[in-house]
């Protein structure tokens, strides 16, 4: 199936047409860059006009380049990011029509991004804008995204905390700025969607629970989507079962107990199931209570 896809360059009076294959998603999406290829330069503002809905919300792509560079890869579903120092937003609902997108009325609960590269090591702001009749919400992105770093991953944003009304999103824009410039960053990013509330324990967000999840669990341990300990939840790491902004000991026994639950109601199980007494994750845990241990023996 063929569409056709209008760009048009701010400042500019060209309007260039584009033949686009694509293939039909069945979801709430948002963006799944399987529609309008392009490559910018900084610096660089461009709407990108007429793309099929299914594809790109709303049928528009707004993106603003301040330094480095941008492509969509439409036939891998791809949206690079390169920067040596100033970065871009990348924007839906913010020209001509806004979205009306109803995700919550779907059923779904959260805004989903998955990236299969990531290498941001100091971007100084980053958020996620998202408005609604009734307001606006940021988010801030930027510590969720370092985590993800040297492996890439899923970062999720429960529409509990955006604090606007999720079966009315009219904008969403996001943004990443003000890069040191003596460091590489760099991300691809795959999708952006509306999804439901995953299985418990299910942290590559297959439909399973198994020893995928506990591999996940294991490479994002310890790391954290929050600024500080006392910054408010915002962002979440897939392997961050129980929400709390941080991957720790405390998510792989949620994955545990689910595979424990899963398993009793016939769910695909695999074979190679991690013990804390005998197992992979064994190093983890008695490596923290040798720590405490040896922190109690100080202090007295």
């Amino acid at each position: 199936m063929v569409t056709l896809a209008r760009l048009w360059f701010i400042g500019s009076a060209d309007v260039l047409l584009l033949s686009l294959q694509y293939q039909f998603v069945g979801a709430m999406v948002i963006d799944n860059f399987n529609e309008g290829p392009i490559v910018l330069v900084d610096p660089s503002h461009v709407v990108q006009l007429d793309l099929d809905p299914e594809h790109v919300a709303g049928g528009a792509r707004e993106i603003h380049l301040f330094e480095g560079g941008i492509s969509v890869n439409a036939v891998a579903g791809e949206f690079a990011f390169d920067t040596p120092g100033y970065g871009f937003t990348l924007a839906y609902g913010t020209y001509g029509e806004p979205l009306a997108l109803e995700p919550a009325a779907e059923g779904h609960d959260r805004i989903r991004l998955t990236f299969s590269e990531v290498s941001v090591l100091t971007p100084f702001l980053g958020n996620i804008y998202f408005t609604s009749d009734e307001g606006g919400s940021s988010i801030d992105w930027v510590d969720g995204l370092i985590s993800l770093t040297g492996s890439g991953g899923i970062l999720e944003i429960p529409f509990s905390n955006l604090g606007i009304d999720p079966t009315d999103i009219r904008s969403i824009v996001l943004s990443l700025n003000r890069f040191d410039t003596l460091s590489a960053n760099t991300f691809v990013l795959n999708e952006i969607v509306s999804a439901a509330t995953p299985l418990p324990g299910d942290y590559t967000r297959d439909g399973l629970v198994n020893d995928d999840d506990f591999q996940l669990w294991k490479s994002q341990f310890g790391k954290r989507s929050l600024r500080s300990s006392t910054s408010l939840v915002q962002i979440l790491l897939a392997a961050d079962g129980n929400e709390n902004g941080y991957v720790d000991a405390a998510d792989y026994t949620y994955w545990r107990d689910a595979l424990t639950a899963t398993g009793s109601g016939g769910s695909v199980i695999s074979p190679a199931v991690p013990e804390p007494a005998t197992g992979p994750v064994a190093g983890w845990l008695l490596l923290g209570g040798a720590v405490s241990m040896c922190q109690r023996r100080r202090s007295h």
